[in-house]
């Protein structure tokens, strides 16, 4: 992989998404904590809130982070193998309608390349406010011209 301070990162974060998940599942958890001491009444809605921050929070960390340089795009799924993908394989860059329409500030997109012995895709997120999009769009041009891209 290159040195990380060549890398840009083409995927959000989610770093408020994550710390509001933890939070609220730690309450959930001390509130279920205090709730079972105080009353041995039935818990099933303090259960339900957990589970629910639990699978957010899950959803949130597993999340593909993907960077890209000059010649190649970087995807490191969870707890898997980081995949190097040049630029000149990508097929194509699509905006994620369906998804778009129910999330605000950002967008969603789906990359499709060419792996070694197969075909490959990714969807990822990026925000409004991030500039590295436009880059990338800039850098598979440059490498890529047969790539669709509909953005």
């Amino acid at each position: 992989m290159t040195a990380p301070d060549q890398l840009t990162k083409l995927s959000s974060a989610f770093i408020l998404q994550k710390i509001l998940f933890i939070t609220g599942l730690l309450i959930c958890l001390l509130l279920l904590q205090d709730y079972n001491r105080v009353s041995a009444k039935d818990s099933t809605s303090n259960i339900i809130a957990v589970l629910a921050f639990t699978a957010g929070t899950i959803y949130f960390f597993t999340r593909p982070v993907i960077f890209f340089d000059d010649t190649n795009l970087y995807i490191k799924k969870f707890r898997k193998k980081e995949i190097v993908i040049p630029l000149k394989n990508i097929r194509s860059l699509e905006k994620e309608f369906f998804y778009s329409i129910f999330t605000k500030g950002g967008n969603y997109y789906h990359i499709k390349y060419a792996a070694d012995d197969s075909n490959g895709s990714i969807r990822f997120y990026a925000g409004y406010g991030s500039d590295s999009l436009p880059q990338f769009i800039v850098h598979l041009k440059k490498i890529n011209r047969t790539a669709k891209i509909e953005t």
